[in-house]
């Protein structure tokens, strides 16, 4: 009665649940989880265990004589044996042999134990025990081509080799070298076999499998199968053995749950697929490191950069960490579009240092229009929630196959409602691993705010707010930043915009839920609202006059007791450069602080600009009341020349401290940051490369290398005093930020706009004749014919382009 199998099927894994064939492509023979059954049919498993490593080479037998067969793995020479198949007892480790020989097992002299022999051409080694103490038989038989399977084809109780030519089996009865005893005929050349005994006869026969299908006979002949069954999937690697100690011999499938599958069909509408011919649209020079004077740049690789489509304010978030259930360790994913457009998931153990693994998904983006942005989020069970790739346009929704996998199912629903026209989805999860989802459904200017929540329980979405803040009836659009507090309440802040055009966004706004189910919502005094909230009544912040320069969707967070800050920038005065705009909740009251670190001023409402001199900030918030502290992540002008930037400041103070984050410009990069690794431990990861502006120029710039870069947690501690800072000598470009000096620094600026020295008051437009010295020229024109540049419209307002089609003025 023979243990062994012989089948390393090499192709195809799927999902640890035997619901049906899921092919997925796998290394052979990789995989720890073993899926056992004791009869010859399809169904579930008998039992499941994980043993040993993914890349460890497997091998079945009695090795203890008891009729019941076990495990072995081998790592190079060593072997480990263990005598219960869940593991547990104490395993016998030797070596044997040379690590790439090719290893076969029996019970070569009938003493009721199974033992190794290696092979090399046509030379066998045959072991009498595991340790070789007994003596080693040799023979040589069949070709050095040959395949080679094992039985005991006559019930003797030995186990012999024998060779296999397409679907010819020369058998031999006894180990020695010599002619065939016989030669049959079974199958198809390109099956797969195994040998065992299926009805406790003491002689082995043969079965084959085609796929998930397996054909098994009783008898060493040619015929029809006696048995014909589905078990697995493709691509499991196949065992059997006698499991339970029966005297019949049935099925074990080995399985790398983590592999990956063949992926469903690319569902997705064709129009908000990557343009043909996407990589005319990126320069040929490769991509630049960044340099990073605090902290680590982790290097992801090159994404697309063309554009800020891949790191922009509105996208919640591309980066996220989540802690595995099963031994806690910590899971950093990002998502983001390659230089060819394609929809890249990776992933990095942070608990292990492991370094970034990378799977490009079946799905890509039109990344010509930045809008269409990535946002993710993991659940509670392990799952990714991704949603990409929207303007106006139909849902792109899609999770994992399974949990902690980075492999993507077909697009689906969320509910199936107010889906048609969505812009700007982002994911907030909650401590418990359920999950918020917002989303504008409608148009710029005429849009209305809808909630879906997530149970990870019953892992179904469920539209909890169909209409959240009311735009369509009003004809005006909220342009919202939320956050989730400690009670997994969501807060909401807004402003309006009452058509696409920038000139017409002001106020800002506010609302809670009540909970953390997300179907009912206050005011900050516990004034519950009437749902839909309407401008009529709405919580006001402050009133912003249309006309203000006010950014919409900027950033929004809570402090430790679950206050919301809200940072946003505007012009307070008429003759004020724009400034950031600090708003708060303070004592029942809201405050309004005006930071007043910037200099440079210019217009939104110029043709064509592409807020070439400062993006949307982050903020950030550690401890609450009057020991609160606030810090900013800014790209400007102003500070550094538009590097990454942190600045800090205790609440309510005038004084700010600054710290360059990146060596070198990021051209129109926006920050965004891992918000769930800094809530869960306080450390700042942000996402960060050099991009284009919302809209793509063809030609304009290369891919560039994408890098989480990690911020030492003592410079965050690195906050503005009250009094004079040192290095603080009144010029007001004198910046200090070394990290030993825990004092008050004057803020860096570049020269106000009508001292600037390039002429074009650092606004880039269509009718601009001087040159960016962030910007990479074109491409030769002949490379790049007209047929390769994206076709924009011009917007609704009758300011030039200011339409939807730019961050300025139409998002």
């Amino acid at each position: 009665m023979n243990r062994l199998l012989l089948l390393g099927l090499a192709a195809l894994l799927a999902l640890p649940v035997f619901s049906g064939p899921l092919p997925a492509v796998a290394a052979p023979g990789s995989g720890n989880t073993y899926y056992f059954k004791n009869s010859l049919a399809g169904g579930n498993a008998d039992l499941v265990v994980r043993y040993g490593r993914v890349q460890d080479e497997v091998f079945v037998g009695d090795w203890n004589g008891d009729r019941i067969d076990t495990l072995a793995v081998r790592r190079g020479n060593r072997f480990i044996v263990n005598n219960a198949v869940s593991g547990g007892e104490v395993p016998i480790e030797f070596t044997f042999g040379r690590p790439g020989d090719a290893i076969y097992v029996g019970d070569w002299d009938g003493d009721g134990y199974d033992t190794f022999a290696v092979r090399r051409g046509n030379r066998f080694e045959l072991r009498r025990d595991l340790l070789g103490a007994a003596g080693t038989d040799v023979i040589h038989y069949g070709r050095a081509g040959d395949s080679v399977v094992v039985g005991d084809w006559d019930g003797n109780g030995t186990d012999t080799i024998t060779v296999r030519r397409g679907n010819s089996y020369y058998i031999v009865n006894s180990n020695k070298s010599g002619w065939a005893d016989r030669v049959v005929h079974y199958g198809r050349a390109a099956d797969g076999v195994l040998v065992g005994d299926w009805d406790n006869d003491g002689k082995d026969s043969l079965a084959v499998i085609r796929g998930i299908r397996f054909y098994v006979r009783n008898s060493l002949t040619s015929g029809i199968a006696d048995y014909e069954f589905d078990y697995g999937r493709r691509g499991d690697q196949v065992f059997l053995g006698d499991w339970d100690g029966n005297g019949t011999d049935t099925f074990m499938v080995r399985r790398n749950d983590n592999a990956k599958p063949t992926l469903p069909q690319n569902n997705q509408h064709r129009g908000m697929k990557a343009p043909p011919e996407i990589q005319r649209n990126t320069a040929s020079k490769p991509p630049a490191n960044l340099g990073f004077p605090v902290g680590e740049g982790d290097e992801i690789g090159p994404g697309w950069a063309l554009n800020s489509i891949n790191a922009t304010a509105f996208s919640k978030s591309p980066l996220v960490t989540s802690a595995r259930a099963d031994n806690g360790d910590e899971i950093q994913t990002v998502a983001y579009y390659d230089p060819q457009a394609n929809l890249v998931i990776a992933r990095k153990n942070l608990t292990r240092g492991t370094e970034w693994e990378r799977h490009i998904t079946q799905y890509s983006g039109q990344v010509l229009d930045g809008h269409n942005s990535i946002s993710l989020a993991v659940d509670g069970d392990g799952y990714l929630h991704v949603s990409w790739g929207m303007h106006g346009q139909p849902m792109q929704y899609a999770r994992s196959l399974a949990p902690w996998s980075m492999f993507l199912g077909p697009i689906e629903p969320l509910t199936g409602r107010q889906e048609n026209r969505v812009t700007y989805p982002e994911f907030h999860q909650q401590s418990n691993g359920n999950l918020f989802m917002l989303y504008r459904s409608g148009l710029s200017g005429d849009g209305n705010l809808v909630v879906n929540h997530y149970n990870t329980s019953t892992r179904r979405w469920t539209q909890v707010q169909s209409n959240l803040i009311d735009g369509l009836s009003q004809r005006k659009s909220p342009y919202w930043q939320a956050a989730v507090d400690s009670q997994d309440r969501l807060h909401v802040s807004w402003n309006w915009r009452s058509t696409p055009d920038v000139y017409t966004n002001h106020d800002f706004m506010y609302a809670r839920s009540t909970d953390a189910t997300g179907t009912r919502w206050e005011k900050s005094t516990g004034e519950p609202y009437a749902m839909p909230i309407t401008a009529e009544q709405a919580e006001l912040i402050v009133p912003i006059p249309q006309g203000s320069e006010l950014m919409n969707q900027t950033a929004m967070a809570v402090d430790e007791a679950n206050n919301p800050y809200i940072v946003s920038y505007w012009r307070p005065e008429p003759d004020e450069p724009i400034q950031y705009m600090i708003m708060y909740l303070s004592e029942g009251e809201w405050k309004v602080h005006n930071t007043g670190l910037r200099q440079t001023d210019f217009t939104h409402y110029t043709p064509g600009s592409k807020l070439a001199i400062m993006g949307r900030p982050k903020i950030l918030v550690t401890g609450s009341g009057s020991d609160a502290i606030i810090h900013l992540i800014v790209r400007d002008k102003d500070f550094f020349g538009s590097a990454a930037t942190l600045l800090s400041s205790r609440v309510g103070s005038e004084r700010w401290s600054s710290l360059a984050l990146t060596d070198d410009s990021l051209r129109y990069w926006e920050p965004v940051f891992d918000i769930a690794r800094w809530q869960r431990s306080g450390q700042l990861d942000i996402l960060v490369a050099r991009t284009g502006g919302i809209r793509s120029t063809v030609g304009n710039y290369p891919p560039e290398n994408f890098y989480v870069l990690r911020v030492p947690q003592d410079y965050l501690a690195l906050v503005a005093d009250e009094g004079p800072g040192a290095g603080d000598d009144g010029d007001g470009d004198s910046p200090v930020d070394d990290p030993e000096i825990d004092e008050d620094v004057t803020v860096p600026t570049v020269p106000p706009a009508d001292e600037s020295t390039d002429g074009c008051n650092g606004v880039e437009g269509e009718n601009e004749t001087c040159a960016d010295p962030d910007v990479l020229p074109s491409e030769p024109a002949e490379e790049l014919p007209d047929a390769g540049k994206p076709d924009v419209p011009k917007g609704p307002s009758g300011r030039g382009d200011e339409g939807e089609d730019e961050i300025a003025s139409g998002e």
